[in-house]
């Protein structure tokens, strides 16, 4: 502006040098601008580098600072993982720590658990032992006591006395056990050495009952071959006799059966069930011709072979009742089956039976050694059959021949549950019976006893096996047994019969077999004519009373 300015005032002056001053001032104004803008661009220039920089110093302290952070954010994360990594490290080696503990103490525990078990077994073993041979020793006490109570009732002696005798031995045996043991309390070794008599003792007889049981079971298990072997049984109609032809049949025995009726229903049956070895014969046994004809039957099938075994089963039981009610006719007819029947047969086999060393099998019955109410006839015909096989025992065997006798318990056989076969020999007795008899007795106590019968009989069990296996054991056993008890509760039945007094055997045998409740008749008018006078007497008694 200045210089615009300075340029008029000089043009006022100087006229002739107007037109170069204005062409002067127009370049210089021309320049100044351009310096001007010049200087704007380079400032522009500068701002928008200095911009530039400055971008991209921040970018790259950005950068930095980013690159920085990420670094950083590495280091820590590594420091966190190996952190971890030591902390895992850490863990696993206290888990590892803890779980070898752990096994350890299981261990010991294990351990500990089975020394104790250990102990506790070897001290219950000892007290068992200890415990099993006292018991043995009071059972075998008390069986001597009993057998000892048996003989002095059969000698008469009074009830108080043995009583008296079994308590002094009780005192006596507690006298000299019971203090030194139970005030001073001794070790087992002690005690049992203290009774080492007795220990030795019932060690024995353990041993000899263990010898006994392994015998009887291999002698059991171990039968001979039935091959080539010939048996004869008696009354095979039905019942025990019937279903031991089949087994023994099955078992490959020549079975020679006989039976009363060769058109019957049991004949039949054994036609059908059985092999063509099998030979019905018809037979009574109380006939000796028919006997002699059936030997001869034998013979011609066997030829120059003996019979291995026979099987005496048949058997009968005419009627059911007291003794003093029963006719003679029922006794008769139970010995003439049961006794002189077996007797004939086995008379008449005998001969065969000594040429091959057989058996001789007889079923006979607990009646013929225990005193059942209602069966004098049948037991007494059963109890002739015993003794007279006992003594065919000892005779024959300087033979070789072994004879064994089999006691089944109640079954269902033959006649037994025959309500019309009891109906009719009822009605016999009631017709034959003495009426004076009769008139003491009364109707319905003979009805009562026959309705007793036949629901015993009802109750009887139907599965013959245990007989007939039995009879199998007696034939094909090497050792047979002299007895056996077949069916449920002979075995105790005779335990109770042979070892405890009288008065208890009587009482089971009337508890198990008939409980009567009625009186006869005859006892029953005294009972009532008693009872009548009773009531008598007392309304006499409180006349007086009243009077006075």
């Amino acid at each position: 502006m200045k210089t615009l300015v300075q340029t008029r005032s000089g043009a006022r002056g100087q006229d002739h040098t107007e037109g170069e001053g204005r062409c002067e001032v127009v370049e210089y104004t021309l320049v100044s601008w351009r310096m001007v803008l010049l200087l704007l661009l380079l400032l522009v220039v500068l701002l928008v580098l200095l911009l530039v920089v400055l971008v991209v110093v921040l970018v790259v302290v950005l950068l930095v600072l980013v690159v920085v952070l990420l670094v950083v954010l590495v280091l820590l994360l590594v420091v966190v993982v190996l952190l971890v990594v030591l902390l895992v490290v850490v863990l696993l080696l206290v888990v590892v720590l803890l779980l070898l503990l752990v096994v350890v103490l299981v261990l010991v525990l294990v351990v500990v658990l089975v020394v104790v078990v250990l102990l506790l077994v070897v001290v219950v073993v000892l007290l068992v032992v200890v415990v099993v041979l006292v018991v043995v020793l009071l059972v075998v006490v008390v069986l001597v006591v009993l057998v000892l109570v048996r003989r002095m009732e059969e000698q008469g002696l009074s009830l108080w006395i043995y009583v008296g005798v079994l308590t002094v031995m009780l005192v006596g045996a507690l006298q000299r056990a019971l203090p030194p043991h139970i005030s001073s309390e001794p070790a087992l070794v002690a005690w049992l050495w203290a009774f080492w008599p007795s220990t030795l003792l019932l060690l024995t007889l353990t041993l000899v009952l263990a010898w006994w049981l392994v015998s009887t079971r291999t002698s059991q298990t171990t039968l001979l071959a039935p091959e080539g072997r010939a048996i004869c049984i008696t009354g095979c109609d039905s019942g025990f006799g019937k279903a031991a032809a089949k087994r023994l049949d099955a078992l490959g025995f020549k079975v020679f059966a006989t039976v009363m009726d060769l058109s019957g229903e049991g004949a039949m049956e054994l036609r059908s069930a059985c092999s063509s070895k099998l030979n019905l014969l018809q037979v009574d046994i109380t006939q000796p011709q028919q006997i002699q004809h059936m030997l001869l039957a034998i013979k011609t099938e066997l030829g120059l072979k003996g019979l291995w075994g026979l099987v005496n089963n048949a058997g009968v039981c005419v009627n059911f009742g007291d003794a003093e009610l029963s006719l003679m006719s029922t006794y008769r007819g139970c010995m003439e089956v049961n006794f002189f029947g077996s007797l004939s047969i086995t008379k008449t086999l005998l001969p065969l039976l000594r040429q091959t060393r057989g058996r001789i099998v007889t079923i006979s019955s607990p009646a013929g050694d225990q005193p059942f109410p209602c069966l004098a006839a049948y037991g007494a015909s059963k109890a002739a059959l015993n003794l007279l096989i006992n003594t065919l025992r000892h005779e024959l065997e300087p033979w070789g021949v072994q004879v064994s006798t089999i006691l089944p318990s109640s079954y269902r056989t033959g006649q037994s549950s025959n309500k019309e076969y009891w109906r009719r020999q009822q009605d016999h007795l009631l017709h034959n019976l003495c009426p004076a008899l009769l008139e003491d007795y009364g109707e319905d106590y003979l009805a009562e006893t026959r309705d007793l019968f036949q629901d015993h009989a009802r109750n009887a069990a139907e599965d013959l096996s245990p007989v007939v296996d039995a009879i199998v054991q007696a034939l094909l056993s090497p050792q047979p047994r002299v007895r056996y008890y077949a069916g449920p509760g002979v075995g105790f039945m005779y335990f109770i019969s042979s070892y405890l007094p009288y008065r208890f055997s009587d009482t089971f045998l009337q508890k198990i077999f008939v409980k009567k409740k009625l009186m006869p008749q005859a006892l029953r008018r005294q009972s009532g004519l008693g009872l009548h006078a009773i009531i008598n007497n007392n309304n006499n008694n409180d006349e007086k009373k009243s009077e006075q």
